[in-house]
C-alpha cells in the first residue's frame, strides 16, 4: 500500500516547488543547474499551470512535501522529470512517486533525460521499465 498521496499541483505550490528547484542537491542533478529567482519561477510556474500539455503532480506523505513529477507532451510521447526533497532522498520514495504517477497518468510513451552521474534517477527510470536508448554529452535518454 502506498504511503504517498499524489495530487495535481496548484498555485499554492509555487513556493515549495521554487525551494525544491533551487536546492543545491536538486540543481546539481538538473539539466539547468543555474539558481533562479522567485520572479522567474513564478512566471514559469504560471505558464505551466495554464498549459494543457504540461502537468505537475505533487507527492505528499502526511503533511510533508516529498517531491514532484512533471509530464510534458512532446509530439507522440511525454517527457518526464522528477525531484525528491533532499530530506526524503534514499528512502525509496522516488521509485514510489514515479511509479505511482506513471500508472496514474497512464501514458503509453515516456522519455526521460538523466545526467549520467545521477544514479538515483537512473535506478528509478529502470525500476519503472524504462530502457536506455541513447547517450550524448553526459546525458542518458530513457524511453518506455
Amino acid at each position: 500500500m502506498s504511503v504517498l498521496k499524489l495530487r495535481r499541483a496548484n498555485l499554492l505550490d509555487v513556493r515549495v516547488l521554487f525551494d525544491l528547484r533551487n536546492h543545491p542537491k536538486i540543481r546539481e542533478q538538473s539539466i539547468n543547474t543555474s539558481k533562479i529567482s522567485l520572479d522567474q519561477h513564478k512566471k514559469w510556474f504560471n505558464k505551466v499551470m495554464l498549459d494543457g500539455s504540461k502537468k505537475i503532480l505533487i507527492a505528499e506523505k502526511g503533511e510533508s512535501f516529498i517531491g514532484m513529477i512533471r509530464f510534458e507532451k512532446t509530439n507522440d510521447s511525454h517527457l518526464i522529470s522528477w525531484a525528491i526533497s533532499s530530506e526524503f532522498q534514499g528512502q525509496g520514495l522516488g521509485k514510489e512517486l514515479v511509479g505511482s504517477a506513471v500508472k496514474r497518468m497512464n501514458e503509453d510513451s515516456l522519455i526521460a533525460k538523466i545526467k549520467k552521474k545521477n544514479i538515483a534517477s537512473i535506478k528509478i527510470a529502470e525500476h519503472i521499465g524504462m530502457k536506455l536508448t541513447k547517450e550524448a554529452k553526459g546525458m542518458l535518454f530513457y524511453q518506455k
